[in-house]
């Protein structure tokens, strides 16, 4: 038992100092919409100091472990089953620890601390398929200050690269996006994630937009689809927009976009866009198409996906043979 008790006690100190930097955190974030104060240099150095402490007593928790002998741990059975979940979950926790000290030192930059943080915010239309998750019909710029979102500006994207386009400069495509040149002979900001691979997509948004038309420094890119929103009514519930005498709901969002994208009678119009393009675009590429939207498709069945005007017959059904090795030569 003695050398049990001060094994607990570095435990417990442990996660006092983690609870106390859970706590500021808490504090600063509860309201994270409201005006309030956020995160500032003197929190994250209390944050730093807190996990080092986490640090040091588990450390010396470890080491205590590691010395016990089989008669330490006789006069309670349990302890036995405690010490081995203890040796299970260290290097998870260690590795948060290392991964807390890496984290530190970007925060002010990440979260505004140190000078406001713009991010590149993409609204995206899944109905108009693309690797990334679907068209970028808007985009935007959430600011960070303190951790806390102070604003949000959105504007349609078209108005930004229509700009660029009559100014007589253009973006060429990667050669490894050369496919899509079946839709446009130029690259822009709206068609940029072109790649399944966000990480990648967004660095595309960060660039064409730099070349398009840079004014603020980017700290990274936020991607939201009406899945995303439909799921936080989900939460909230309906909500009413009094201007439009309209209520949003997660059944009605996507045509309710769609109708205030397109106006009265374009249902369908993001669907057709894509039956005409079809014919043209090889049909080796339609695997890959597929493939980098396969969570839209997961989301949504086929005959949303590709949506034709009420009212009008379906367009004939290309014929298409194809010789590229990727399908086999089939």
């Amino acid at each position: 038992a003695l050398h049990v008790v001060p094994l607990a006690m570095k435990l417990s100190q442990a996660g006092i100092a983690g609870c106390d930097a859970l706590k500021l955190i808490v504090d600063r974030f509860h309201e994270p919409l409201s005006i309030g104060r956020g995160l500032s240099i003197a929190d994250l150095a209390v944050i730093g100091n807190d996990l080092h402490h986490v640090k040091v007593n588990v450390n010396q928790a470890v080491a205590g472990v590691n010395a016990l002998r089989p008669g330490d741990l006789r006069f309670n059975a349990y302890l036995g089953k405690v010490a081995a979940e203890f040796h299970h979950y260290l290097p998870f926790l260690q590795t948060l620890l290392q991964e807390a000290d890496q984290l530190l030192p970007a925060l002010p930059a990440l979260l505004g601390i140190s000078a406001p943080a713009y991010y590149l915010v993409e609204l995206l239309d899944t109905t108009e398929l693309r690797p990334g998750g679907g068209f970028i019909k808007d985009y935007g710029f959430a600011t960070l200050i303190g951790g806390r979102l102070s604003a949000a500006h959105i504007s349609d994207a078209n108005l930004l690269d229509a700009t660029f386009t009559q100014s007589g400069q253009t973006l060429s495509l990667p050669a490894g996006y050369r496919w899509f040149n079946q839709v446009t002979d130029s690259w822009s900001l709206r068609d940029s994630n072109l790649d399944a691979d966000f990480p990648t997509a967004a660095r595309f948004a960060e660039q064409n937009y730099s070349s398009e038309h840079a004014r603020v420094d980017l700290q990274g890119v936020m991607a939201i689809t009406p899945a995303l929103m439909a799921n936080a009514l989900a939460i909230t519930g309906p909500i009413g927009i009094p201007e439009l005498h309209q209520t949003v709901t997660t059944r009605n969002l996507v045509d309710l976009i769609h109708y205030y994208q397109y106006g009265p009678g374009s249902h369908g119009t993001a669907g057709a866009t894509f039956s005409r393009a079809a014919p043209s675009t090889p049909c080796f590429r339609f695997p890959q198409i597929v493939t980098g939207n396969h969570h839209v498709a997961a989301n949504k069945g086929s005959a949303d996906l590709f949506q034709r005007p009420r009212g009008r017959k379906p367009a004939p059904v290309p014929q298409c043979r194809c010789d590229h090795p990727a399908l086999g030569g089939r």
